[in-house]
């Protein structure tokens, strides 16, 4: 039996999304060994996040079945403001199987997908969003510089830009410090160090705009339209980490007409499981201890819930009056009653 009427019917509105969502993928089945530090690290990404991207945005944490502590943890997370929505899993259904079910349950215009060990820095978004919106029929932009070829030189989307005249194409040595930082960040293997130092980046101009890019995006980071993640949907999800798996997104993107680029410098990179002295750097750099301490997504998130400037001081008002204890009864039993009238009220 339902007795009275839900206040939700009573014009509360609903939550209007930002034009962006961040989906943060999680998996951390244990605190020890190869992920010993990964809780942390995620912390410092949803930092860096907040501290580094100029525009609203919402964000959303799938967790593919990490351990109870880390569960625990991103719970906290939510309820102190940093994460929007969050979904636990209690399997690890892969990592296309999460993007599934995340890029059909986020309501933004724009999604931005990134692993859980992704360091963000300032422009990333910008960056991004102007490749995006420069090329023609760009389908999803990397913050990073592409190394290589997904679709292994099968790929047929960008032959359509020799025929565009705004287009230029040209090819250049990779940068060296942009170089560097992505060997150390995949385990710092000399031979991919030789192998990358001679690599090659197809470079792609928009004369009009005066905006360049490189040719190629991977799978870790990207920015796209919601539109375009829905067409690719849903990705076969057979191993928990795979790269034929990984490997459908590239190919179903380019399947549409669409091209993948990816930005020439470095505004993320992948922190791995190990704060070296370049994420070092950049958390001293983006004073993110201080981001954390002081809780500042929070503020950000809050602002974000409709709760206006007239909401937050009738709020305040009604906390210093529940410190009175008379006053605090009084109100309950105006609470009360108001309850009482509008159960009534048909």
């Amino acid at each position: 039996m339902r007795k009275g009427q839900n206040p939700a019917k009573m014009g509360l509105q609903a939550y209007k999304p930002s034009q962006l969502g961040i989906i943060l993928l999680v998996y951390i089945p244990q605190e020890e060994g190869y992920f010993t530090n990964s809780l942390d690290i995620f912390k410092y990404q949803l930092a860096s996040i907040y501290r580094n991207t100029a525009q609203e945005f919402d964000l959303y944490v799938f967790d593919n079945g990490s351990c109870r502590a880390v569960r625990s943890a991103l719970q906290t997370l939510l309820m102190d403001g940093w994460i929007d929505w969050l979904t636990l899993s209690g399997h690890n259904i892969g990592k296309t199987g999460a993007m599934n079910w995340a890029f059909r349950a986020m309501p933004n215009e724009l999604i931005c997908y990134s692993d859980g060990d992704v360091y963000f820095r300032p422009g990333w978004y910008e960056q991004s969003l102007n490749i995006l919106n420069t090329f023609p029929s760009c389908g999803m932009v990397t913050a990073q510089p592409c190394y290589f070829d997904s679709l292994a030189g099968k790929g047929q989307a960008h032959l359509a830009l020799h025929e565009m005249p705004q287009i230029e194409t040209s090819t250049r040595l990779a940068d060296h410090t942009a170089t560097e930082e992505y060997v150390r960040s995949i385990g710092d293997n000399p031979e991919l160090r030789t192998r990358y130092e001679k690599h090659e980046w197809q470079i792609v101009r928009n004369s009009v705009m005066d905006t360049e890019a490189i040719l190629g995006a991977t799978h870790f980071q990207f920015l796209a339209q919601k539109t375009v993640l829905e067409q690719i949907t849903p990705l076969p999800a057979i191993y928990g980490l795979n790269r034929e798996d990984d490997y459908q997104i590239i190919a179903r993107i380019d399947h549409l007409g669409l091209l993948q680029l990816s930005t020439i410098t470095p505004y993320v990179y992948h922190m791995g499981n190990q704060i070296d002295e370049t994420t070092l750097g950049d958390i001293q750099r983006d004073h993110l201890t201080d981001v954390l301490d002081s809780k500042g997504a929070v503020s950000a998130s809050t602002d974000r819930n409709q709760i206006t400037p007239a909401k937050k001081n009738a709020l305040w008002m009604l906390h210093q009056m529940a410190k009175v204890p008379f006053l605090k009864l009084l109100v309950q039993r105006l609470y009360n009653l108001l309850f009482e009238y509008y159960a009534r009220v048909k």
